[in-house]
């Protein structure tokens, strides 16, 4: 953004720190923070060369974390529909979203939050990757859900839980959240399961629940550690 040569926007992880000792059971792709709003003239070209390279190396899927968009609105939502239809829906190519804090209010009131286009692409989307046949848990509008993916269960968890409209993002994660994490991770004991939440992949057996309660980022990443 700033113009200057040392600001990178895009890496290739160095051979010193591949793992190339054995052959994974798969790979998937995990990227964040698409905003799909161009203020800085690399975001376009950063999104071009992750659908080039999901092409080229045709991972089992993809996982987009939040934020998904810059602002909440409805034109932004429907971009969002169009890019996930164009680049991986109707390519027969999975890929898994779940929403940021940039897809609500973030700063004040002024921009016009569009909440029911926020759901309807969640709702697109899992059904696409539904009609792929994937196995997928989502209640009622929830932002948060879970699917079974090459035997293992992911949990996508969003990073406001539900605010009403008029209400800022927040970073907590409600009692309801909380509570359909461990019933998944209850139920996915046999499948190694994985968290996802807005930019963030790890493994979710290595949580302590009984030391969550609203959990903040910094609490889960304090969690982790």
């Amino acid at each position: 953004a700033s113009g200057k040569d040392d600001v990178v926007y895009w890496y290739d992880i160095p051979e010193r720190h591949q793992n190339k000792a054995e052959t994974p059971l798969f790979s998937f792709y995990a990227v964040s923070d698409i905003h799909l709003q161009d203020y800085w003239p690399e975001m376009a070209t950063n999104r071009t060369r992750m659908v080039n390279d999901v092409i080229a190396n045709n991972p089992a899927f993809t996982v987009i974390a939040g934020d998904l968009v810059n602002h909440g609105t409805t034109e932004q939502f429907a971009r969002l529909d169009s890019f996930m239809k164009n680049n991986f829906n109707d390519a027969g190519r999975p890929a898994f979203i779940i929403n940021g804090n940039h897809e609500f209010h973030i700063n004040d009131n002024s921009t016009e939050y569009d909440r029911d286009a926020l759901l309807n692409s969640i709702a697109s989307q899992i059904a696409a990757n539904r009609a792929m046949g994937y196995e997928i848990r989502r209640d009622g509008d929830d932002l948060w859900y879970s699917a079974i993916i090459e035997g293992r269960k992911f949990i996508f968890m969003s990073t406001p839980s539900t605010p009403a409209k008029e209400e800022l993002a927040t970073y907590i994660v409600s009692d309801r959240q909380l509570a359909f994490l461990n019933e998944e991770l209850a139920a996915a004991e046999q499948l190694s399961p994985a968290l996802i939440a807005d930019g963030l992949v790890v493994l979710a057996d290595v949580l302590n629940l009984e030391q969550i309660d609203h959990v903040d980022e910094p609490h889960l990443n304090a969690q982790l550690a």
